[in-house]
């Protein structure tokens, strides 16, 4: 006790060692002075923590209002990334397997030419007296014998076309006719199925069902009167086409007659022409004796002789020969436009026995369906009796309608058949009528002439814009003559990573900028993505964050997706870089966060919101609130729920926050760190 007395004593060892009594009184006294200090020291501590209770409670936290999302109906996407370059859809490049030199061109860079549009012209002088040569030496046309071949040709296209277009004659009308004939199946069946219900029903006027049954075979007869004025009007319409095809074939037939007779007219003077140059004479003096002095007498005498080589009759043949061409060329045309008229008559022959036989069906069809009409009206004034023989005529007639359903379809089996028989009866034709042309290697060669003939005229094989011109006059072609691309459609080509194709679809929308418009937002539609994954390094385009491709594309392989762009304005040009927004999925009028305002626990997903408190402005309650998340992108996400609601303020990261605690938001604090409080204090 003493060591203890001592230790809490602050005096020195001096005064300890006083008596007993003075010791006692010395402790007595400054421990009341000491109790004194500490009760003072605690109550001013109580005071002091219930003053700064009661401060802070009359206080609510402030938060910046950046930290807070107002709930407000918006749009919302969620896009893939990629960088392109605009390009043609089409180009293409010019040549011709000719060698003779450019004589003249027709066009300059930068012009729009039209398919078919004359580009360049080849000196054709020295391959048409080659032409004049043979057809003197083989008297033959081989324009006739292709024009023959074409004629087959075109009768093989049309029957292809019909075929494959579905407007084959005979396809056709067995197409009707099982259509006609399985409509007056359903028609006699459903007529036999209602008949049989009636009498197994009780079928009585005075039943309720009678009113249905009169509307029933009222809307059969209406339908079946519909389909038969529809196959009167498609028979019209045939008969109408096959006559317009028979005046046209008249019409070409006369023409080829005609021209014919200008051939053989041409050819005739040709030859006569050739004969009267090849028996040009010239007087000559020949000796034909000698005088009584032994001089020479002459006498002038016609002889063979050569025409100069700049008489007329040279251009007067030259101009027959021009003749011929011209009259084979348009016979050509005659005999191929005749072939296709006489194809398109026997087309529409076909139809028209086709449609009549469907007309057939449609008014066998309404007969049927008339006569079940009036079989309604009669069957409610007969007996059970005759209703019963009603009943088996009507199964009689479904039994007959359905066989010949069947034998419909099997004539439909069988004009197929038939159809493809035929396509191959047209080709095995053309091969026929090319070998009856190819009579001898002169005319097989003289074809050939006439076709590098019309080789000489260099055009357009599609329309666009010349965007360079290889071809000089004078010169021999060696190469590409000229190039032409498609301005006016213009695409985008972009590299998607593996990880974009989970989103990425063909038909998706897509916004545009380019570098050289700035921040002008065209727009485009995803057409096609092909796999590029085996494409060279050096092909390949950087990628959408701007990392260069992998020399590997197994290891990292890529799509490449064309972009059509809608409307495509002029400022956009072929080669012009741009950045792309592939819009992926999008919804409106959806209430959208950011990620960090989602608290996922195990009882779901939450938010946080700001109920206002009432009586106190500016000061909220922050309460959870259920949702459920939907479409998200790289910021923000889609979140729906009962309780969300047009402005309804959402706190952003609601990590350290309390349900239950009060808050206000001020415009002038900030979130982010080093900014200044309201105050002015630092954050």
């Amino acid at each position: 006790m003493k060591g203890i007395d001592t230790m809490q004593n602050p005096f020195s060892k001096k005064e300890a060692s006083a008596s007993q009594g003075e010791q006692g009184q010395k402790k007595s006294r400054f421990t009341r002075k000491q109790r004194l200090i500490a009760s003072g020291v605690v109550i001013a501590l109580l005071i002091g923590g219930v003053a700064y209770a009661a401060l802070n409670q009359g206080r609510d936290e402030a938060i910046a209002a950046d930290r807070v999302t107002e709930l407000t109906p918006s749009h919302f996407s969620t896009t893939v990334s990629a960088t392109g370059e605009i390009q043609t859809d089409k180009d293409v490049e010019v040549y011709t397997s000719q060698t003779a030199p450019i004589k003249e061109i027709f066009v300059e860079e930068g012009e729009k030419v039209e398919e078919g549009q004359v580009l360049a012209k080849l000196d054709d002088k020295k391959l048409r007296q080659q032409i004049r040569q043979r057809e003197a030496a083989a008297g033959v046309s081989a324009r006739s014998a292709h024009a023959q071949v074409q004629a087959a040709r075109n009768r093989y296209n049309a029957a292809a076309r019909a075929l494959n277009n579905g407007t084959n004659a005979t396809l056709v009308s067995a197409g009707n006719a099982v259509e006609s004939a399985k409509y007056a199946w359903d028609a006699a069946e459903k007529n036999y199925q209602d008949m049989k219900k009636a009498l197994e029903e009780g079928y009585h006027p005075e039943l309720t069902n009678e009113s249905s049954a009169k509307i029933s075979s009222k809307q059969a007869r209406e339908n079946a009167a519909q389909r038969l004025d529809q196959a009167k009007a498609q028979l019209s319409e045939a008969r109408s086409k096959y006559n317009q095809a028979v005046n046209d074939a008249k019409q070409y037939d006369q023409d080829r007659q005609r021209l014919r007779t200008e051939r053989d007219n041409a050819q005739t003077a040709i030859a006569q022409k050739q004969r009267d140059i090849a028996g040009y004479t010239t007087t000559k003096q020949v000796e034909i004796g000698k005088d009584e002095a032994g001089n020479p007498i002459y006498q002038d005498q016609e002889v063979p002789g050569q025409l100069p080589a700049n008489d007329a009759q040279y251009g007067d043949l030259d101009s027959l020969n021009n003749d011929l061409s011209r009259a084979q060329t348009a016979l050509s045309d005659a005999e191929s436009k005749y072939a296709s008229a006489d194809a398109n008559k026997s087309s529409w022959e076909s139809q028209i026995t086709s449609r009549e036989e469907a007309l057939a069906q449609a008014q066998l069809a309404y007969d049927q369906a008339l006569e079940n009409e009036n079989f309604q009206k009669d069957l409610r004034g007969k007996s059970a009796k005759a209703r019963q023989d009603n009943l088996s005529t009507a199964k009689l007639q479904a039994e007959t309608a359905k066989s010949n359903y069947d034998q419909a379809q099997r004539s439909l089996a069988a004009a197929r058949v038939a159809a493809n028989e035929e396509i191959n009866t047209y080709e095995d034709n053309i091969a026929t009528t090319a070998a009856a042309g190819d009579t001898s290697a002169a005319e097989v060669e003289l074809a050939t002439m006439y076709e590098d003939l019309q080789d000489m005229t260099i055009r357009a094989p599609m329309a666009g814009t010349v965007t360079k011109i290889f071809a000089k006059q004078g010169s021999v072609p060696s190469g590409a003559l000229f190039k032409l691309e498609n301005l006016n459609a213009l695409v985008i080509k972009t590299e998607l990573k593996e990880f974009d194709l989970r989103t990425v679809r063909v038909g998706q929308s897509v916004e545009i900028k380019a570098d050289a418009t700035g921040d002008k937002v065209y727009h485009g539609r995803v057409v096609s993505i092909a796999n590029a994954a085996t494409q060279s390094a050096a092909s390949a385009m950087p990628s959408a964050d701007g990392a260069a491709p992998s020399a590997s594309g197994d290891a990292n392989p890529t799509f490449t997706a064309k972009i059509v762009i809608e409307k495509a304005p002029r400022e956009l040009l072929s080669g012009m870089k741009v950045r792309l927004n592939i819009i992926t999925a999008e919804d409106e009028n959806v209430y959208a966060v950011p990620f960090g305002a989602i608290i996922d626990s195990d009882q779901g997903k939450h938010v946080m919101a700001l109920e206002p408190v009432q009586g106190k402005e500016g000061v909220y309650e922050l309460k959870k609130i259920p949702v459920k998340t939907e479409l998200e992108n790289d910021v923000n996400v889609v979140i729906t729920g009962k309780a969300l609601k047009d402005h309804l303020k959402i706190l952003n990261d609601p990590e350290e926050m309390t349900e239950g605690s009060r808050v206000t938001v001020s415009d002038k604090l900030k979130s982010d760190e080093g900014e200044t409080s309201e105050d002015g204090s630092s954050l």
